[in-house]
């Protein structure tokens, strides 16, 4: 029978596969193989992928506050630190400058009072011609007139001492108001700090690491860039992959094929036949199953129609 070309044109489905059709020599259908459906795995990005993405930048940004909440903790503990140990200090030199004033003065007096009552006798010796006396009295006299020099130029030292340690507790004074009124250090950039934990090499290669910052000089300075923004990380993304496309081959091969969609094709089913020499096969196309279909033809029969 002679069909017309209107009753070849079959609507193929799209559950129709490619089938092969293994032959024997007599003609009959070994096996009949069917390509299954692929199953094509892909990696899509969901709701619950950005809420853990949002949660790890939230997790660095906490730490990174934590971490200058701690700097500024320990700014403000050394500057108490210092001032409680200069207030000691000076409360010890202010004791012992007293106490050492008290010893000077009371030294002073007696040598002063020695010197007097030395002087009395030597007059009175001279005057009573009392010889042994008063060169005794003259001996003990220029002891005591030594021990008044020595007295005088420690007070002098002391003086210079003190207006040592004068000049000392003001410079610590200043210093300390100098910590006290300093600005409070520069926040971190967590949008920085990301874009270096993403990118491992930075701070361990040392000329990527020295391009990354001339980059930055140029697109911040010359460029007008903001350093905060996306433009900027895609374009130092983009200049450092232009200057060291060596280095991201490797990483761009890894990348394309850990985002390339896996395929799994369920394996064809094959039946233990006879010599595979003596069989023959046939690969029918999913319009050729579906006009088999249509005709209610058996794929073997209908493969014996293709072959011949």
């Amino acid at each position: 029978m002679i069909m017309s070309n209107e009753e070849l044109q079959f609507k193929i489905g799209e559950d129709e596969q490619p089938a092969v059709v293994n032959l024997n020599d007599d003609g009959t259908a070994e096996s009949i193989e069917r390509a299954q459906p692929s199953v094509v795995q892909t990696q899509q990005t969901t709701g619950e992928d950005l809420d853990q993405y949002s949660e790890k930048v939230q997790k660095r940004i906490d730490k990174l506050t934590a971490r200058l909440r701690e700097t500024e903790r320990r700014e403000q503990e050394a500057i108490r630190v210092a001032q409680e140990m200069q207030s000691r200090m000076h409360e010890v030199q202010q004791r012992y400058v007293q106490a050492d004033g008290q010893r000077m003065g009371e030294a002073k007096g007696r040598i002063d009072t020695q010197i007097v009552a030395l002087k009395q006798i030597v007059k009175k010796a001279r005057e009573e011609n009392d010889i042994d006396t008063e060169t005794e009295a003259q001996e003990r006299l220029t002891q005591i007139l030594v021990e008044q020099r020595r007295l005088q130029e420690e007070a002098v030292y002391r003086e210079a001492q003190e207006q040592q340690r004068a000049a000392q507790a003001q410079q610590q004074q200043a210093y300390v108001q100098q910590m006290q009124q300093r600005p409070a250090p520069p926040q971190v950039d967590p949008r920085a700090e990301e874009w270096a934990e993403k990118n491992e090499w930075f701070g361990r290669d040392v000329a990527m690491t020295a391009a990354v910052r001339g980059i930055h000089i140029q697109l911040v300075s010359q460029e007008g860039f903001d350093p905060r923004g996306d433009e900027y990380y895609e374009e130092l993304d983009r200049r450092i992959k232009e200057a060291f496309p060596h280095k991201f081959q490797s990483a761009n091969m890894s990348y394309r094929s850990a985002n390339r969609p896996v395929q799994t094709v369920a394996p064809a089913s094959r039946s233990s036949g006879i010599n595979n020499a003596a069989r023959r096969t046939v690969r029918l196309t999913p319009s050729q199953v579906a006009i088999a279909k249509k005709l209610n033809v058996p794929l073997e029969e209908y493969a014996k129609y293709v072959k011949e």
